[in-house]
């Protein structure tokens, strides 16, 4: 966040330049700051294809995720190509939240290995355990624990909330 204003990273194909302007400009309209892509080599900008500009692009892209709290996919036709595959992995590897222009069947089913963590296992049997108490201790700057957490449903948030104390990543 930037002041009260969630930041977003467009993430997608470049050959979706009409829809990831729209994304923009209705993220925009909803409050939020918008951080895109330079040019869209897939849409024309054909300066991409030159020695090592890719690269440069890729990473740079990658450092607009590292200043995000969260990327949004333009996935359309659930299309997600090898760059954008990597650059969700990266969002989620370092904890930010990830939304899709389009929701299919296997997104919303996506499972989280916090979900069937041996240490949380620990804490849910005994809290003061130390296995369990590391295990609470670690969420607070888990990026893999606020990956999952910042993409559950509000009321699955609230129940966690209450079960662990936890009380970071509030809207």
């Amino acid at each position: 966040m930037v002041g009260k204003y969630k930041v977003i990273t467009l993430c997608g194909s470049t050959r979706f330049k009409d829809q990831f302007l729209e994304a923009q400009k209705r993220l925009t309209l909803e409050g939020n700051i918008v951080i895109s892509v330079g040019l869209f080599g897939h849409s024309g900008d054909d300066e991409v294809w030159t020695e090592g500009t890719k690269a440069m692009l890729d990473d740079m892209h990658k450092r607009k995720i590292d200043m995000a709290d969260e990327i949004y996919v333009i996935n359309v036709g659930g299309y997600i190509g090898e760059s954008t595959r990597s650059e969700i992995e990266y969002a989620k590897k370092n904890g930010r939240s990830v939304n899709y222009l389009e929701l299919t069947s296997n997104m919303a089913t996506q499972q989280y290995p916090c979900e069937n963590c041996k240490f949380r296992a620990h804490y849910d049997k005994n809290s003061k355990s130390v296995l369990g108490r590391f295990w609470r201790w670690h969420i607070n700057f888990c990026p893999g624990f606020k990956a999952y957490f910042t993409n559950q449903d509000e009321e699955t948030k609230a129940a966690l909330r209450e079960k662990y104390s936890f009380h970071k990543y509030q809207d």
